[in-house]
């Protein structure tokens, strides 16, 4: 087909199929996991206000231990006009819609810019498209399409290819990639400004949009150093100012997620989760089935497993393997350091957060996709004979990675499904057990609610102040004061055990003022043994002995009462 032809054909190829698979995902709802934090129930969000208290609030402080002011500015502008009235037309509520809406053209525009990276990279418009849907279509990318809090993974990615894409039309324009062992094939010395700027600039973006894009810098070095070939001197001198800006960041995001408090293993053990996630993320990637938000891959459990240390070697054989071919193979080389280089931060090297619930997770690998979709498309332009049946086979399998994601796409449907999904995959997720009891405590079915909660109490998480918070609660509403004592002292005991900067701030009156809350809802028996404890805790307090004294006063009093007009036996 003629090229122009192509040009002009393959991307609306692109947006059709990427429309046609994730399309769906514009009519579900927020997920259960952080979107009521991050987006639904922020006060920032609803209304967006754009002020130094509002939005722009995230511009000076990290939140949930990430520093994503960009993202919180989009979210805050999709806000605006995602405001809707609620079952109480007083009340005002926002429509996932529209945040699902612009994660799906985040979506479609990376897809896009990989094509025409790979394209500028391979001149060869057909292969380039390959594995531009392979990015596209592989169920691996469900989870950060499909959870509106995902859009910080999809946002940085989006700006990190646009600064890739920026950055080879800025230092080689026009040049088709050399052999290896050709390295100054038709290079041109020059460098584009007007580009070059750009695609620092979208760096910069990047990064606040999620920090892991720090790590574009290593994924640039990788394109020049082995693809582009320009030349040592030349490579350094492009990319130094990349990594120089990328410091800060790391800085920045070591201190918000500086894993001090977390259960982590010791330095010897990390490069073992590091080969063991990479081997997780090479079999989802190869046979993408049995994908959930919470795998329960913390690391101090898993290096209890012998097979976990087995795992983790193959990556390491697949690395050896590589380096020796490396000079035969330099793209599969070059896609495999980029798959690695976009996930080093999230491997286990470092700790960080979501390690309390599992090391591994689907939406880390939206950016890291770039990898694959490259070998595939090298490959792909390297089939000379029996072309036509290297297209069946290839358009067969992106076939069939399209329908495992339009089945993926169908568990993120709502919070229920979503979370049922987690524990079929995982049925000791603490995450998802605590959030499916808080779905039935909105149904009002406190029975089930306390079942999970304790179940997620039981699944030795790191991190219970959710669920040990929503049995306090729960047994505060149906009247079981002993209990709720009892669950209140297990969680301050494991809030103690929580970095200082996540420990909740508890008050020595919290027992009175439940007293006084069961007192006016005419629970006097509760009352009393609220008071008795809030006597216990602070014995100088006068308060609570008044209290106390009160509503046994008022127990007695209508103890006798009850006596007084009790029907006497003939």
């Amino acid at each position: 087909m003629d090229t122009a032809v192509c040009n002009r054909f393959i991307p609306w190829l692109l947006i059709g199929l990427t429309l046609l698979t994730f399309g769906r995902v514009v009519n579900d709802g927020f997920a259960p996991y952080d979107d009521e934090l991050t987006i639904r129930d922020n006060p920032r969000m609803n209304p967006a206000r754009f002020t130094s208290e509002g939005v722009l609030w995230y511009w000076n402080n990290p939140a949930m231990s990430l520093y994503a002011p960009l993202t919180y500015t989009v979210w805050g502008a999709i806000a605006t006009g995602s405001r809707v009235h609620g079952a109480d037309p007083t009340e005002f509520i926002l429509d996932a819609g529209n945040f699902h809406v612009a994660s799906l053209l985040l979506h479609v525009a990376s897809v896009l810019l990989v094509f025409i990276i790979l394209r500028r990279l391979l001149k060869r418009p057909w292969p380039a498209a390959a594995g531009a849907l392979l990015y596209a279509l592989h169920p691996l990318q469900v989870e950060t399409v499909a959870w509106a809090s995902g859009m910080k993974d999809l946002l940085a990615a989006a700006l990190s290819l646009a600064a890739i894409w920026l950055y080879l039309r800025a230092v080689a324009p026009g040049v088709t990639p050399g052999p290896l062992g050709d390295p100054d094939q038709a290079i041109e010395p020059r460098i584009d400004w007007r580009f070059y700027v750009a695609a620092v600039a979208c760096f910069i973006l990047a990064m606040l949009a999620k920090s892991n894009a720090m790590m574009t810098p290593a994924v640039l070095l990788v394109i020049d150093a082995l693809l582009l070939r320009r030349g040592v001197e030349r490579t350094a001198r492009s990319i130094a100012p990349f990594f120089a800006l990328a410091l800060p960041i790391a800085f920045i995001a070591k201190s918000v997620q500086s894993g001090i408090g977390l259960p982590a293993p010791e330095l010897w053990q990390r490069p073992v989760v590091a080969g063991a996630s990479l081997a997780f993320y090479l079999q989802k990637l190869i046979l993408p089935t049995g994908l959930a938000f919470d795998y329960g891959w913390r690391p101090v459990e898993m290096l209890h497993k012998t097979w976990f240390y087995v795992i983790a070697c193959i990556p390491l054989a697949l690395a050896i393997a590589i380096w020796i071919m490396r000079k035969r193979l330099p793209w599969v080389c070059a896609g495999a350091l980029i798959f690695v280089a976009a996930l080093i931060p999230v491997l286990g090297f470092v700790p960080f957060k979501f390690q309390l619930h599992s090391t591994v997770g689907d939406h880390y690998t939206y950016f890291a996709m770039l990898g694959p979709a490259l070998i595939l498309a090298w490959g792909l332009s390297k089939v000379v004979k029996n072309t036509h049946i290297a297209a069946w086979i290839t358009g067969v399998a992106l076939l069939l990675l399209a329908v495992l994601s339009v089945l993926q796409l169908g568990y993120w449907r709502n919070e229920e499904a979503t979370l049922r999904r987690t524990l079929a995959i995982n049925p000791a997720s603490d995450l998802a057990l605590n959030n499916l009891g808080q779905i039935y405590v909105r149904k009002r079915d406190f029975a089930e609610a306390e079942k999970l909660f304790k179940a997620a109490v039981a699944s030795n998480a790191p991190d219970l102040i959710a669920p040990l918070t929503n049995l306090v609660i729960i047994y505060k509403t149906t009247g079981r004061p002993d209990d709720a004592i009892r669950a209140f002292y297990e969680l301050k005991r494991a809030n103690e055990l929580l970095p200082e900067a996540d420990r909740l701030a508890f008050s020595d009156d919290i027992f009175f003022k439940a007293g006084q809350g069961a007192a006016r809802n005419g629970q006097f028996a509760d009352a009393v043994r609220y008071f008795q404890e809030a006597v216990r805790v602070a014995p100088q307090d006068p308060r609570p002995k008044e209290a106390l004294r009160r509503a046994q006063a008022y127990l007695k009093s209508a103890a006798t009462r009850r006596s007084a007009t009790a029907p006497t036996r003939p």
